[in-house]
């Protein structure tokens, strides 16, 4: 997706669009991925508004993908929402083409364009975590698949809030081997 910076007003120009899904799931298994896979097309609604020297682009991206749990690696349907706040500069004469510019939040263009496909894709692939789990209720049942993905070492009435106590059980369990 390419917006035009030259005419972008100070009020902001609202946008609502879709990113592709192909490209996106190519990227994210360029890579181990771990099963990860993009769903449906991910949703970008955004923000884009003139400032001196640039633009300004906020609002957020939304995508459904399909992970292992980390606690039970069951495949699980997710909703992402991604906030986006970025700031858009030219890219200084000074800078060479072949240096790279890496600032968080900051994209570089050249001429009067900014393209936001690959910075949006970034942001959903950099919010994916391999240690993702769903969250789960009270007796540590999933609350997306309702299977009992939590681990039970708790008994009745044992305190299992502080570190002392964990390793005073994990000792305990050590003695009985």
């Amino acid at each position: 997706m390419k917006i035009r910076i030259s005419t972008l007003s100070y009020d902001g120009l609202p946008l609502e669009f879709t990113l592709d899904l192909e490209p996106l799931n190519i990227r994210v298994n360029e890579g181990d991925s771990g099963g990860i896979v993009f769903l449906e097309a991910p949703t970008v609604n955004i923000v884009a508004r003139a400032t001196e020297g640039g633009a300004s682009v906020l609002g957020s991206v939304t995508a459904i993908c399909q992970q292992p749990c980390s606690t039970c690696s069951e495949s699980v349907r997710h909703t992402m929402n991604v906030p986006i706040q970025w700031t858009l500069l030219p890219r200084s004469e000074s800078v060479a083409q072949s240096e790279s510019f890496d600032d968080v939040g900051v994209i570089t263009y050249s001429g009067d364009h900014a393209d936001l496909e690959d910075a949006l894709q970034e942001a959903l692939i950099l919010n994916l975590s391999p240690f993702w789990h769903p969250k789960r209720d009270d007796e540590e049942k999933c609350l997306l698949c309702d299977k009992q993905c939590g681990l039970s070492w708790k008994a009745e009435g044992e305190d299992t809030t502080s570190i002392k106590a964990l390793l005073a059980k994990a000792a305990e369990k050590k003695k009985t081997r």
